[in-house]
């Protein structure tokens, strides 16, 4: 299913930044379900007609489970 670049992970320094952070302290699955969660608010708000900074939901949204993520061990 391809998406509308309406809810398309912005594709700026600082999402980057954040997506690599995330992905070097979450698991897979926490990044994963951090993404769905992204999805699921810029989805909702394209449907609704609201206008959102995706940047700001999507740093708002992936981090969220930092607090139950435990550090990943580099091998």
């Amino acid at each position: 299913m391809a998406l509308s670049t309406d809810v398309a992970i912005p594709d700026s320094k600082l999402a980057r930044a954040v997506t690599e952070f995330i992905r070097d302290t979450e698991t897979e699955l926490l990044f994963n379900h951090s993404s769905r969660v992204y999805h699921f608010g810029a989805l909702s708000g394209v449907h609704r007609a609201v206008k959102f900074d995706r940047e700001l939901l999507y740093t708002g949204c992936v981090p969220r489970h930092w607090a139950h993520a435990e550090p990943q061990q580099q091998d």
